[in-house]
């Protein structure tokens, strides 16, 4: 008698049956072999089937990672092209190179030089970190107060290089003599990735095509439907990326939040979602905060308030009151549609110069389901609207492709070479004519080549988010003012100034009437309005607050004698 008749588990045409109830099958009668058969058959259609998955998915990812490779390299050629095409980079002295970092370029490359000119990595990193040098007589720890975590992997980098090159006996520059002619000096000029500028552009350029290509799949990854742990960690992760580099980051990434948040309202997102995504912010911003020694900027910036206000409110998504303002926002301009569609569609038809400036929101729109309660001809017009403002968009867009394409050709064809004499003459006597220890206080972007190039500590800098350096920055550009020579003296001496460097440019520069620096400090400083500025009386006579020790085309160097 056989048993277990009514014990079978799963029906002939149950994939999982046979291998599941192997054990009762063969008490039915059937052998080992027909089993392993059905077993085997099951696993090849098993096998089959992922195979085919996974090599469609595998296809997707290749081609993703493929076109996002193919716009990094682009990037990265047309900004490097663009770069020594206009400085001729690679022709030009270590001097030069320096000088052609301007602002907060020149400041943040003098921490990459500070590192790698330092007898270890350490002792580099301690010193930026202890920096005596950007705002005398401070001491601040520079990694707190400004983004400089590329420049201290950039150093690290370089170090690297340069150590295993040695060790190796691989020669990493090649230098030769650049006649510069009229009259100027020859200069070494040094190309390979063994020059610290060479290197330090090189790498930066590389990594802003590296940037370009996580773009790319930042924007492809996002298009999941669903939002699990890895996209999370993902996005967290790209976040902090961003956001240690640049002390700008936070107000891109406010509007990001913020256009995410308008689409939760529209509907299209559900506030699950954001709410991960938010999660995800806050634990970025609290890592970065945490790198960066306690930066205060980072938690008190909109980005930030905007986080927490919006998590604290988990029902802004739902179907209240918020999301009927935006549908009847869309339903307005719709109904206005349908009642003067003959104008619209006429406007759709001709109007190119409009296209340009609608036609990307239009792109937008046909993607955009209708709101439910719209009417059926609303729907109709709204649709055939969008869709023909969308199809012209598209013709404008290609259109504008043309153009682009002459206008980085037109770029492409630059061909400049940098040259700064009178700043090379100023900074040439700083290094010779002054002492170590001599402090120097200017325009901005002046003084970040005098600490690049020098390294003199300086007063003040181009780095002007910090209400401190902005009440300095004040001071010392009240040389500008129509203040008594006295006062602003009394000023920069409180502030340690031994040399200041006066730029002629800047006291009759005038771009627009009411713009020139001493009219600027009219508004400021009222009471000295009508006087002659304290730039024009030094550049006539220096004495007796101040004592002209240097001079140039563009530049006048006037020590401060003590009292």
């Amino acid at each position: 008698m056989r048993r277990g008749g009514g014990g079978r588990k799963g029906a002939r045409g149950d994939p999982r049956g046979p291998c599941r109830d192997g054990p009762e099958g063969d008490a039915l009668g059937r052998g080992p072999l027909s089993f392993l058969r059905d077993c085997g058959d099951q696993l090849r259609v098993f096998v089959a089937d992922r195979k085919a998955f996974i090599i469609k998915a595998d296809s997707k990812i290749w081609l993703t990672f493929l076109l996002a490779a193919f716009a990094g390299i682009l990037h990265w050629c047309h900004i490097t092209a663009l770069f020594e095409n206009d400085r001729h980079f690679s022709h030009l002295s270590t001097l030069e190179r320096e000088m052609a970092f301007r602002t907060e370029m020149g400041l943040y490359y003098s921490y990459f030089k500070i590192i790698i000119e330092a007898p270890s990595f350490w002792n580099g990193v301690w010193a930026i970190m202890n920096d005596r040098l950007t705002e005398y007589p401070l001491v601040i720890n520079t990694l707190q107060r400004f983004n400089l975590y590329p420049e201290v992997v950039l150093a690290s980098w370089y170090r690297t290089y340069t150590a295993v090159m040695d060790f190796l006996g691989v020669p990493t520059k090649t230098c030769w003599t650049v006649n510069r002619g009229k009259g100027l000096s020859p200069v070494e000029s040094c190309e390979g990735l063994g020059d610290p500028a060479s290197f330090y552009v090189a790498v930066i350029f590389l990594l802003n095509g590296l940037m370009m290509s996580l773009f790319f799949i930042y924007g492809t990854y996002l298009r999941i439907p669903n939002i699990n742990t890895g996209s999370l960690i993902a996005l967290c992760v790209s976040n902090v990326f961003f956001m240690l580099p640049w002390q700008f980051a936070q107000f891109v990434l406010l509007t990001q939040i913020a256009s995410l948040f308008a689409v939760c309202i529209m509907g299209y997102i559900d506030s699950s979602k954001l709410q991960k995504i938010l999660t995800a912010h806050m634990v970025s911003l609290a890592v970065c905060f945490i790198l960066m020694f306690g930066n205060s900027m980072l938690l008190t910036s909109y980005y930030a308030a905007s986080l927490v206000v919006i998590s604290k409110n988990k029902n802004l998504c739902s179907d209240g009151a918020d999301k009927l303002y935006v549908h009847a926002a869309l339903e307005g301009p719709n109904t206005a549609a349908v009642e003067g569609k003959e104008v619209m569609a006429c406007k759709c038809l001709t109007s190119l110069k409009d296209v340009g400036k609608a036609g990307i929101p239009c792109i937008a729109a046909v993607g955009i389901q209708c709101p439910s309660n719209f009417n059926n001809e609303t729907k109709t017009v709204f649709d055939t609207t969008s869709m023909c403002y969308g199809f012209l968009g598209v013709f404008k867009a290609a259109l504008m492709a043309i153009e682009g394409s002459t206008n980085l050709q037109t770029q492409w064809n630059i061909m400049g070479e940098f040259s700064n004499l009178p700043q090379e003459e100023l900074l040439e006597w700083i290094k010779v004519n002054t002492r170590q220890d001599a402090v120097f206080a200017g325009a901005m972007p002046t003084m970040a080549s005098v600490k690049l190039s020098t390294l003199r500590p300086v007063v003040n800098h181009p780095h002007y988010e910090d209400a401190g350096l902005r009440a300095r920055t004040k001071v010392v550009y009240s040389m500008y003012s129509r203040k008594p020579a006295n006062q602003v003296k009394r000023e920069l001496i409180e502030l340690g100034v031994n040399y200041y460097i006066l730029e002629e440019s800047l006291c009759v520069s005038r771009k627009k009437p009411g713009c020139s620096m001493p009219e600027i400090w009219d508004v400021e400083d009222p009471a000295n309005r009508g006087k002659i500025p304290l730039c024009t009386l030094m550049s006539q006579n220096s004495r007796p607050y101040f004592i002209t020790v240097f001079e140039n085309s563009n530049y006048r160097v006037l020590k401060i004698p003590k009292e």
